[in-house]
């Protein structure tokens, strides 16, 4: 009992040094996690704990002896799942078919996103779809083809998930196709031979990065 308490301490000691290390050096200020990842990230030290205690305590072999059923559980249950997704749901019900796994540079058109060769990922142009989702060609929110400028005042909204506004599927519903309307309706006294525009160019899960790269190669070209 006495070399597995050992062990135990040894093994809280060691954490205990990388979090303090972390701190210090100033790698957490990046990541701040959410519930899920600590979860995740609890369970899978709990496993290397619990793996590491039986090799130690117990021998390799006994260790292995006691994780081989865990693991063969484990197995079947991911490839059961993936069989009965494939086989014997609806194409509607199906997360990602068999053939859009071995095809994954693109996920089929009903998907919102597709490879870009600059900013690696872009939303689907041309998307159209029955809850009134609409994407133009460059793959911004919005159902027109912007051309020139003449006697036009143009504002783009650049921004992540809350920007593209992911929980409201219509596009006429979303904030930035009110704004424009009320825009227009506030300053139609004011700038009479004058028409505003408000352009959505939000992404899903884009960073600085993604939007800077967005400005430069989408939205830039409408003077915003």
């Amino acid at each position: 009992m006495r070399t597995t308490y050992k062990f135990i301490f040894v093994l809280l000691c060691f954490t205990l040094i990388i979090v303090i290390g972390s701190c210090v050096s100033g790698s957490l200020q990046f990541i701040i996690p959410t519930n899920p990842q600590l979860v995740n990230t609890a369970i899978l030290l709990l496993v290397i704990y619990v793996v590491s205690g039986l090799i130690f305590v117990k021998g390799l072999k006994h260790a292995v002896f006691l994780l081989v059923p865990y693991v063969l559980i484990f197995t079947l249950l991911e490839g059961g799942t993936r069989i009965w997704i494939a086989y014997f749901t609806k194409p509607s019900e199906q997360l990602l078919s068999a053939e859009q796994l071995r095809s994954p540079e693109d996920l089929g058109k009903e998907t919102v996103y597709v490879p870009h060769h600059y900013t690696l990922y872009n939303l689907r142009p041309h998307l159209s779809t029955d809850k009134g989702t609409v994407h133009n060609r460059l793959g911004l929110r919005d159902y027109r083809e912007f051309g020139s400028k003449d006697r036009t005042i143009r504002v783009v909204f650049i921004g992540g998930s809350t920007t593209y506004t992911i929980a409201i599927k219509d596009n006429k519903k979303i904030f930035s196709y009110g704004l424009e309307q009320r825009l227009n309706e506030y300053y139609h006294d004011k700038f009479t031979d004058y028409k505003i525009q408000v352009i959505n160019a939000g992404m899903g899960g884009a960073t600085s990065a993604e939007n800077l790269l967005r400005l430069i190669f989408f939205c830039v070209r409408y003077f915003p």
